[in-house]
C-alpha cells in the first residue's frame, strides 16, 4: 500500500466507527451488521473478533460483500452460550428495549400495572384505599367508571372495584 493511501483508509475506518457509535447510541442500527462492527460496539479489536465468530457455532452471512450477522441470529447464538442479554456495551443497542429484558415475569408486570391504576385513582379519581365506600368506584358522573364509558369504555363497577382491592394490597 502506498504511503498516500494508508491514511486515507485509517481515516475511512476512524469515520465508519464514528458513525457506528452514533447508530448505536441512537438505538439506529440495522438488522444486519458486519462482523468488525459487531466486534467494535461489543468493546473488542475487530479483526480478533471476526477471526473468534467465525469459529462459533453461528450462521455468518455474506450480503453486498460485507461478512456479517443478522440481530436475530446473533441473539439466538448469544443464548445458546449463555451470554444473553447483551449488556455493558453498544451492542446492546442492537435489540429493541423489549427484548432486552430475558427475566420478563407476568406477576412483577401485573403488580406494576395494579400500582399504576390505583395511584391514577387516588390521584385522579380521590379513591381513598381505606375507605370501604368510594365515589371513585361508584356509579356516579365522577367515577371510573363514568370516566371509562366516555371514552367508549364499557367496565362493570364491581370489576373496577376488584381490580382497586387487588391493588390496595400492593400498597
Amino acid at each position: 500500500m502506498s504511503s498516500f493511501i494508508a491514511p486515507l483508509i485509517e481515516a475511512s475506518r476512524l469515520r465508519h466507527k464514528e458513525i457506528l457509535l452514533l447508530e448505536a447510541e441512537h438505538k439506529q442500527l440495522p438488522e444486519f451488521l458486519s462482523l468488525s462492527s459487531i466486534g467494535i460496539l461489543l468493546g473488542k479489536d475487530p479483526d480478533s473478533f471476526a477471526t473468534f465468530i467465525k469459529n462459533q457455532p453461528v450462521k455468518i452471512e455474506k450480503i453486498d460483500n460485507v461478512t456479517g450477522i443478522t440481530r436475530e441470529e446473533f441473539k439466538r447464538y448469544r443464548k445458546s452460550v449463555d451470554a444473553w442479554p447483551v449488556k455493558d456495551c453498544l451492542l446492546g443497542n442492537w435489540w429493541p428495549d423489549t427484548e432486552k429484558d430475558i427475566t420478563h415475569n407476568p406477576i412483577t408486570e401485573r403488580n406494576t400495572l395494579l400500582k399504576i391504576i390505583i395511584g391514577m385513582a387516588i390521584d385522579a379519581y380521590d379513591y381513598k384505599p381505606d375507605q370501604a365506600k368510594n365515589k371513585a368506584t361508584g356509579e356516579n358522573n365522577s367515577s371510573i367508571k363514568a370516566a371509562l364509558e366516555r371514552v367508549g369504555i364499557n367496565m362493570d363497577a364491581d370489576t373496577i372495584r376488584k381490580y382497586l382491592n387487588e391493588a390496595k394490597e400492593l400498597l
